[in-house]
């Protein structure tokens, strides 16, 4: 009996619901924490492209037309195998970090009229039944700064992360954000390889970050990331670290 109990929960939560015809199905599982106020919204560069924004492969294109340079064989080499962070890695080692940050930012620059629709329906989506904001991104642009929200949502930038505990509401932007008006931000921005090793392994603030927003939040609904992005594989091995952990 108790098999056939988890059994008949297991197939209820993988039943999907359409809200619209041909639209995507939605776990009902996902539904129900969506209702009970459990759900941290995670979005990665697919959430800009409404903007007229790139991806990570993109973006390595763009900063090297800001930058009027082409790409060195081992760069393009790093670039052909999707490794955008160690192609930007390179190029920073070569060019120095400020030049590169400011090609960056004139890659990601929002123009007046851009579309900022998908962000507002997000931070709508984000809010708990008790009213606060738990939207995570790593994204560095200032388009969820920009949306049409009513209130006025808080941002914390990396690497001064809030605890993500029952009392967190804000807009984190885990790798950092043009909105960060402290002094020498860019220089947090986590970009190339280097900054992905330190803001996860050798100072760790983003795994200790998401370790706990793992361990605390009932649900994570991942939005505007593909396969090929460095940040999911960081995020997967520390979600993996994390498990691994705590099944030990």
């Amino acid at each position: 009996m108790a098999f056939l109990v988890r059994e008949s929960i297991r197939l209820a939560e993988s039943i999907g619901v359409k809200f619209i015809k041909d639209g995507p199905s939605i776990p009902l599982g996902l539904l129900q924490a969506f209702e009970a106020g459990k759900v941290v919204i995670f979005c990665g560069a697919g959430v800009s492209r409404r903007c007229g924004l790139p991806g990570f492969k993109g973006l390595v294109t763009s900063v090297c037309k800001h930058l009027t340079r082409q790409m060195e064989p081992d760069e393009q080499q790093l670039f052909a195998e999707k490794s955008f962070d160690g192609a930007l890695g390179l190029i920073e080692n070569r060019i120095g970090k400020p030049p590169l940050r400011r090609a960056v930012r004139q890659a990601l620059e929002l123009n007046e009229d851009s579309d900022f629709s998908t962000h507002q329906a997000l931070l709508k989506l984000a809010i708990s039944k008790e009213g606060h904001l738990r939207l995570v991104t790593t994204n560095f642009d200032k388009a969820f700064l920009k949306a049409d929200f009513s209130g006025k949502p808080e941002f914390d930038y990396a690497p001064y992360l809030p605890v993500p505990g029952h009392g967190w509401s804000s807009v984190v932007h885990l790798h950092g954000g043009f909105g960060n008006e402290r002094e020498r931000a860019d220089e947090s921005l986590v970009l190339t390889s280097a900054d992905f090793g330190r803001a996860y392994i050798t100072e760790g603030w983003a795994s200790r970050f998401l370790s706990e927003l793992f361990r605390r939040a009932g649900a994570i609904l991942f939005v505007g990331y593909s396969v090929s992005d460095p940040a999911i594989r960081y995020i997967v091995d520390a979600f993996a670290a994390d498990r691994a952990g705590r099944e030990a």
